[in-house]
């Protein structure tokens, strides 16, 4: 899009050239997109100006902003990885962080440090929603 007489002659419809746009964006669209969360926690993935995602994948700048949440809550990349895949958790593992919510939730000292944004305890409570949002590995 960055020539203009090869974009006019795009938007006017030439037969060829509309002909290798399609093929060009089938090409890239069945390309491998390797480990795009790696390069996001690396810190080396650079947003395009377009992508083709599929499915529940985030375009790369998304996917950077997920990132960058994520750590301001606290989470490590191990852990962000995680999340961003939607690793399963175990049964046992799931009803362990309800638990420790719920016995959290009754402890009047730590809600209240928790409402008014004490960094350690709103981190703590990150990492337990985190667990609690996770998909739940079926037992047999």
């Amino acid at each position: 899009m960055g020539d203009k007489a090869l974009t006019e002659k795009y938007r006017a419809g030439d037969v060829a050239l509309n002909q290798e746009m399609r093929t060009l964006n089938m090409a890239i669209a069945a390309a491998p997109t390797g480990d795009k969360l790696g390069a996001v926690l690396a810190g080396t993935a650079t947003p395009g100006g377009f992508e083709t995602t599929t499915g529940s994948e985030l375009p790369t700048s998304d996917l950077i902003s997920a990132v960058d949440g994520l750590r301001k809550q606290g989470h490590s990349d191990e852990i962000i990885r995680a999340i961003v895949e939607g690793e399963p958790v175990t049964p046992e593992r799931h009803r362990e962080a309800e638990i420790i919510r719920e016995r959290l939730l009754r402890d009047k000292q730590w809600l209240r440090d928790y409402r008014e944004g004490h960094r350690e305890k709103v981190e703590q409570m990150h990492r337990i929603n985190a667990v609690l949002a996770a998909p739940i590995t079926e037992t047999k």
